[in-house]
């Protein structure tokens, strides 16, 4: 109910599986994506919809480089 909830519940669930975890991006009652590459690139997007943010985030991993870009999550915030 509050970007710091978000927040703090994001770095927790982060913190299960790596040590290096921020938090990059925030939207409220939007929608975004997030895109990775076969290496170790992630991207995201964020948009009014969650095919148009999907769309952003797979783009912008294609426009750095990214190989076999792929949206591994999307969520709107309504």
């Amino acid at each position: 109910n509050s970007r710091a909830l978000a927040e703090s519940m994001a770095l927790k669930n982060c913190g299960q599986r790596a040590k290096d975890c921020e938090v990059i991006v925030w939207y409220d009652r939007r929608c975004g994506a997030v895109s990775a590459d076969q290496g170790s690139g992630v991207y995201w997007g964020v948009a009014e919809t969650a095919s148009q943010a999907n769309g952003i985030a797979k783009n912008q991993c294609v426009k750095g480089g990214g190989k076999g870009c792929e949206v591994k999550v999307s969520q709107c915030s309504r």
